[in-house]
This record gives C-alpha cells, sequence and structure tokens, in this order.
C-alpha cells in the first residue's frame, strides 16, 4: 500500500499556533508518528505540506498517477470552502481520509462548522489530535489494503462509463470486487 498524507496551510506551524488547540507538539513530532506508524504496518507513506491551494490540488493529481493507493489529506483552512480541493479529490478514484486535529463543529468561529471537503472523502476524522492520522492509517489498512496501484488504474480504464462520477466509478469497482471475493468464498 502506498499512501499520501496532505497537509494543508499553517500545519507547519504546529507548536506555536493555537497552542489552546492544537497542542505544543510541533509538526515535526507529528511527522515522526505517521512514519512510526507507516513503517510498523509496513506501508509506503509520503507526507506533504503546502500552504497553496493549488499545489495541493496538483498533488492529488499527481498522487493518482504515481500510483498512489490512498489519500490522507487535512486541507486545515481550505475546507471550509475550496470546492476545488473537492474536485480535485473527486477527480481521483482511490479511498480518501479527511483528518482535522480539532472538531470544526465545536471550533469558536461559526465558519468553522461549514466542510465541503468532507463528501469528497470516503472518511472523516476529526477531534482525535495527532492520533486522528493514525485513525485515518487504519482506515487506509482496513479498507484499501487489497488495492494495488495497478488495479485502481485498471478500474479507471475500464470503467463502464465516462458519464459516471470517479467515486460511482470506484463504487462500481468496489462491488465488483466484492462479488468476486464471495464467489471465490463460495467455491
Amino acid at each position: 500500500m502506498k499512501l499520501i498524507v496532505i497537509n494543508g496551510p499553517s500545519l507547519a506551524a504546529l507548536g506555536t499556533r493555537e497552542v489552546e488547540v492544537f497542542g505544543k507538539k510541533d509538526y515535526d513530532f507529528l511527522c515522526q508518528q505517521i512514519v512510526k506508524k507507516a513503517a510498523a504496518s509496513n506501508i509506503l507513506i509520503e507526507i506533504y505540506q503546502s500552504n497553496h491551494e493549488g499545489d495541493i490540488i496538483d498533488r492529488i493529481h499527481q498522487s493518482y498517477a504515481d500510483g498512489t493507493t490512498g489519500i490522507i489529506i487535512n486541507p486545515a483552512a481550505f475546507a471550509h470552502y475550496s470546492y476545488a480541493i473537492y474536485d480535485a479529490l473527486m477527480s481521483v478514484p482511490i479511498p480518501k481520509v479527511q483528518v482535522h486535529l480539532a472538531d470544526l463543529n465545536t471550533r469558536e468561529e461559526a465558519w468553522r462548522h461549514q466542510n465541503v471537503i468532507g463528501p469528497a472523502c470516503n472518511e472523516v476524522i476529526m477531534g482525535r489530535g495527532y492520533d486522528g492520522y493514525l485513525d485515518a492509517i487504519d482506515y487506509m489498512i482496513k479498507n484499501n489494503a487489497e488495492y494495488t496501484a495497478e488495479e485502481i488504474v485498471k478500474a479507471q480504464e475500464g470503467s463502464e462509463s465516462c458519464n459516471m462520477s470517479d467515486k460511482e466509478r470506484l463504487t462500481l469497482e468496489e462491488a465488483k470486487k466484492a462479488e468476486e471475493r464471495k464467489k471465490m468464498v463460495e467455491k
């Protein structure tokens, strides 16, 4: 399995940024925790951080092309308004988990309660602090382990309809895989 963790604006400032919300542990600590979990789970993982929306979109598109089998994304403030990142996530038919250190619904500012990215993801994990990233890796292990990069590319190429959304296409391929597994068990 090959995962990418994409972190959005100001996450590199962890440890100094709003410590009452995010705590005193810095971004390096977070990265170390993610790398340790991935190594213990025998997963290839890349961690990418950008303060720029276009760079994040480019990296999402690139992740599909480079054989990444799952995306874990903390879009930070982009979660509240970036339909461009939503569209980018919808364009890649691989599992996606959105992570937020704090629970957006309990943040003081009302505008933080809006999450336009969540519907493009298979799972949203909020309010678990740094452990939310580890939970996202566990989700990927549980729900993504059988997919290889080659299978995902094949699923896209073998799509029955160009009019389907990527999410519909992946859902259809997941249903086909489940049916194949069921047949194998019955034998």
